[in-house]
């Protein structure tokens, strides 16, 4: 909230405009697919949230060969 008592809008990081094409498909532009961290063949969630809010949020894929790497408790560099 502001000194008036007003909530305070929230000024994004990073903006950009994308439109919706045939079959719902949507590109990202660059700076938000590299916000996401995401590339080809990575997963994106969409969440809509009651306030009308809407996340997106970037899931990188790991192939299942090195998913070993990525659990808890293990380091990428140590045996």
């Amino acid at each position: 909230m502001n000194e008036t008592g007003a909530e305070q809008e929230l000024q994004p990081r990073t903006n950009a405009r994308a439109r919706l094409r045939q079959k719902a498909q949507l590109t990202l532009p660059d700076p938000i697919r590299q916000a996401l961290h995401v590339s080809e063949g990575d997963e994106v969630e969409f969440a809509v949230h009651e306030d009308g809010v809407i996340t997106v949020r970037g899931y990188v894929s790991v192939p299942s060969d090195q998913a070993w790497r990525f659990r808890s408790g293990q380091q990428a560099d140590g045996w």
